[in-house]
């Protein structure tokens, strides 16, 4: 990616786009059935003026949409957002595994540790994805949250900052919280952090303390692994469809039914007031 395409992304997560801004989604002809009653097809969605390239996967009778936000090192094709991805749809959410970069943007002339950490950018490319999602039947009626590993879980809670009105839920995986501090403070969708061990504990209650609405933090080891074990995978994913079955496919309009302790699997728990949907 040259230097002017890179500024260029800057620009664009600058500008003030309104959040119902026209996107348009163009979907390929075929569309296959896959194991599971999952209909999986390829889309390309027009935001800001790149073409982003998607895998979208949608169960019968859908319990919400999840998209997957990716940052340094990776993108839709990584084993380790397939691998919660394949698991949250067999319990029943749609996924949208969404390259934030263009081919032209991710190429190896250029620092991948530069274009990740361009969280702003990546984040306003997710929130405007969120936003056309929102306007595409049948998906546009089902409840959309977040996940994110990494500097992807920066982009995440980024994003949910931008569209507050948007987001129901989002996981953070291992999340990079120093590059979001001053965001947190911002963010109202309820939150899961998922650490990895000891380390992140300090972080994590830092990060936890500044959120408003209901949040969570929980232990996995080896979840900060570049490629975690399968067992650490079908963990976080066991964790994140259980946040999100509770707040995509739960009532937005009632408070948690887990009380003052949270979740069993949780080490920290805070309710919030509950976020209504659009």
């Amino acid at each position: 990616m040259t230097s002017t395409m890179f500024h260029g992304l800057r620009r664009a997560a600058r500008g003030a786009r309104p959040p119902n801004a026209s996107l348009r989604w163009s979907v390929r002809a075929s569309l296959s059935r896959a194991r599971g009653a999952v209909a999986r097809s390829r889309v390309t969605l027009a935001v800001g003026g790149v073409q982003l390239k998607g895998a979208l996967a949608l169960p019968v009778a859908p319990r919400g949409l999840v998209l997957f936000a990716h940052g340094a090192g990776s993108n839709g094709r990584c084993p380790r957002h397939r691998g919660v991805a394949r698991a949250l749809e067999r319990a029943g959410f749609a996924t949208l595994l969404l390259d934030l970069l263009t081919r032209d943007e991710d190429t190896a002339e250029h620092s991948a540790m530069a274009r990740g950490f361009d969280v702003e950018a990546l984040a306003a490319r997710l929130a405007d994805a969120a936003d056309a999602a929102r306007a595409r039947a049948p998906i546009g009626a089902l409840g959309i949250g977040y996940f994110g590993a990494g500097v992807g879980a920066a982009v995440a809670l980024t994003a949910a900052a931008r569209r507050p009105a948007t987001v129901r839920a989002v996981v953070s995986d291992a999340g990079r919280l120093d590059l979001v501090a001053a965001v947190l403070p911002h963010i109202v969708a309820p939150t899961l952090l998922i650490i990895d061990g000891e380390a992140a504990t300090v972080q994590g209650r830092s990060a936890l303390a500044q959120l408003r609405g209901e949040c969570a933090l929980a232990t996995v080891p080896g979840a900060s692994h570049l490629y975690p074990a399968p067992a650490a995978i079908d963990r976080v994913a066991a964790l994140a469809a259980e946040w999100f079955g509770e707040h995509l496919a739960g009532r937005a309009d009632r408070p948690s039914p887990w009380g003052p302790g949270g979740p069993a699997h949780c080490e920290e728990f805070r309710p919030g007031r509950p976020v209504r949907a659009p």
